[in-house]
């Protein structure tokens, strides 16, 4: 048989079983088997590093002599971007924010830990036969080779040639299974031949006098009553059922009575044409459907209930599946509220709108007022203006203020403080500025 061997056990990087130096250094280890056994019985050492989780185990043959993990939250959720990146990128991308600021501390104690516990294994690393890595990327790479602890260029480190999970101890049992384990390959198994296709049988044509006794049967199968209600034809429908040529209650190949056809496809008023012709509502098809559950839309399904109104003790209504009845006062009632619906939508409308006129109107003319005031602001002095704002700021003033008389308009006022210029008194702002305007003629 065929059997495969870890690569990661004979050479750092790709290794081709066809080459000879390579094939030549297995043999001077005794075999694979020699070799295979050697490593089981060596010290290993496992280092995993990713996503800011770590694990880290010493082997003595198949027995742990030390192991290790731990995990720093350097990795934003659903973000998945190290803080570290995030980092290098620089520039805008760079966050501020308290979380990238933990990211950041943890991402340093990551490396310290890693830092510190590749230390304290130092002897353990020295005499380890093979050291197998795990750290995608650079910086999980430079968390392991940065400290001196263990040099990237080390003939033992080894990368492991197959997919693995994230770093945990019970991970690093798998891998190192694997790793020891040879593999015997399956021989290949040929497909089975594809099976020869069956000719498809191609139809007999029949004789001239079969095909058309054949097709005088199929159309004798059909009533024409049914292609009638198909297309609403009453007059034709009426003349078939009073001439005997057709019943109202024929049924089809799949059991259906011209009752269900035209409560299929309408319109309203042959369903109510043909219950008044005496077709029967409580029949059901083969699939165990009355005429009213196949009724396209509520004109065909308030025909039925018409026709219930008018006579209620005819059928068996609830064996027909027909809810209730609908009666002319009723129908007259539906058609009242609809209409009053209609006239309170409208009103609403209407009040909507002149509200929003309204509005419109009320905005324009605070605008004018605005509008007005500015201008006259524009034409007061400094101090004017100050007094201005100091009069819309305290709203009204002190009762107590003495009367006065308005040097413009001769008005005598209370109760709030005058607005002087020079030495003039005035009652409002436009007094001030008419009276500037007199005095400047």
């Amino acid at each position: 048989g065929t059997f495969r061997l870890c690569s990661a056990l004979v050479g750092a990087g790709a290794w081709d079983a066809r080459d000879e130096e390579a094939l030549a250094s297995v043999r001077a280890q005794g075999g694979i088997g020699q070799m295979l056994l050697g490593v089981a019985k060596a010290k290993v050492t496992l280092l995993f590093a990713s996503g800011g989780h770590f694990a880290g185990c010493v082997y003595q043959g198949r027995d742990r002599v030390r192991h290790k993990t731990f995990h720093r939250y350097v990795i934003r959720a659903k973000a998945g971007t190290r803080q570290a990146v995030r980092d290098a990128m620089g520039g805008g991308s760079v966050p501020k924010s308290a979380g990238s600021s933990i990211r950041r501390h943890n991402e340093e104690a990551l490396q310290r830990d890693i830092n510190d516990l590749l230390a304290s294994w130092a002897d353990d690393l020295k005499g380890s036969s093979l050291v197998f890595v795990h750290a995608p990327g650079s910086i999980n790479k430079a968390s392991l080779f940065g400290s001196g602890a263990l040099s990237s260029k080390d003939p033992r480190i080894r990368s492991i040639p197959f997919a693995t999970r994230r770093p945990t101890l019970s991970e690093l049992h798998r891998v190192h299974a694997l790793l020891l384990t040879l593999h015997e390959d399956a021989p290949e198994q040929q497909p089975p031949p594809p099976r020869p296709r069956k000719a498809e049988a191609r139809p007999r044509p029949l004789p001239a006098g079969a095909a058309a006794l054949e097709q005088e049967e199929e159309g004798d199968r059909e009533d024409p009553i049914f292609a009638l209600c198909a297309k609403g034809n009453m007059p034709e429908v009426k003349r078939l059922v009073a001439g005997g040529e057709s019943l109202v209650d024929a049924t089809n190949d799949i059991g259906r009575t011209p009752l269900h056809v035209a409560a299929l496809s309408g319109p309203a008023r042959l369903v109510g044409f043909l219950l008044e012709l005496g077709a029967d509502p409580t029949l059901r098809d083969d699939a165990g459907k009355v005429a009213y559950v196949l009724c396209k839309g509520k004109e065909e399904r308030d025909a039925f209930r018409r026709f219930m109104g008018r006579f209620p003790e005819k059928w068996d209504y609830r064996e027909a599946a027909v809810p209730s009845a609908l009666t002319d006062e009723m129908e007259s009632e539906q058609q009242r509220k609809a209409e009053e619906k209609k006239e309170k939508e409208k009103a609403r409308r209407k009040e909507q709108e002149r509200r929003k006129k309204e509005a419109e109107r009320r905005k324009k003319e605070e605008q004018e007022d605005k509008k007005a005031a500015d201008k006259a602001t524009v034409a007061l002095t400094d101090r004017e203006r100050r007094a201005l704002a100091a009069e819309r700021r305290l709203g009204v003033a002190p009762t107590t203020s003495p009367i006065f008389t308005c040097d413009m308009c001769s008005k005598q006022s209370q109760g709030g403080a005058p607005f002087e210029r020079l030495a003039f008194k005035y009652c409002s702002t436009a007094c001030v500025v008419e009276h500037k305007k007199v005095l400047e003629k």
